[in-house]
């Protein structure tokens, strides 16, 4: 990691690994959690740059740079987690190309295509997959994926009880944010 302006920041002072198939977006909710933060602002003030991202599928390598600054996680394994492994492998090409040149706050990933993912507002789950474990997992981003490959079952897309979307912070806390259901008990 580079030096950067950001190194006046502290490391998170609880920090985890990556569950198995975690998705970004995941992770950071369970760090607010871990964390105590009141809102996903705070926590995105101190990885996000001055320019404009994506939280949960940076383009920026500075962004990357910061999160993997705060949670102790290697870069690679933050950009793995994110869209970028599903929708193309050449990010890892590129990623290592623009690393090896030194001038990072100009590198930029933007092989993205976001209507190939569901909003981090509009989540899929697996209910099954959320009793053995909470969390959201980087295959049901994609807006074509319909079936838990571990479960053999559709995956769900809203509250069984009060029909609202699901987002991935109610799929990491396991509960509907309006009427309360335990989403692990919607089978």
């Amino acid at each position: 990691m580079s030096q950067a302006p950001y190194t006046l920041l502290k490391p998170l002072l609880r920090r985890t690994p990556f569950l198995p198939g975690e998705s970004l977006s995941s992770l950071l909710e369970r760090l607010l959690i871990l964390n105590h933060y009141p809102s996903r602002a705070i926590l995105e003030k101190l990885y996000l740059p001055h320019k404009p991202d994506q939280p949960n599928c940076p383009y920026w390598l500075e962004t990357l740079d910061r999160l993997s600054f705060l949670t102790g996680l290697p870069a690679l394994e933050i950009c793995a987690s994110s869209d970028h492994r599903l929708f193309h492998y050449t990010w890892l090409n590129i990623l290592r190309e623009i690393c090896a040149e030194g001038d990072r706050s100009r590198a930029h990933l933007s092989i993205h295509d976001p209507e190939v993912f569901r909003p981090a507002d509009a989540a899929q789950f697996c209910p099954r997959c959320l009793a053995d474990n909470a969390y959201h997992h980087l295959a049901w981003r994609p807006t074509a994926m319909a079936i838990c490959m571990i479960h053999n079952c559709l995956l769900l897309d809203t509250c069984q009880c009060c029909s609202k979307p699901i987002s991935v912070s109610e799929i990491v806390r396991s509960r509907c944010d309006r009427c309360h259901a335990n989403l692990k008990q919607m089978i």
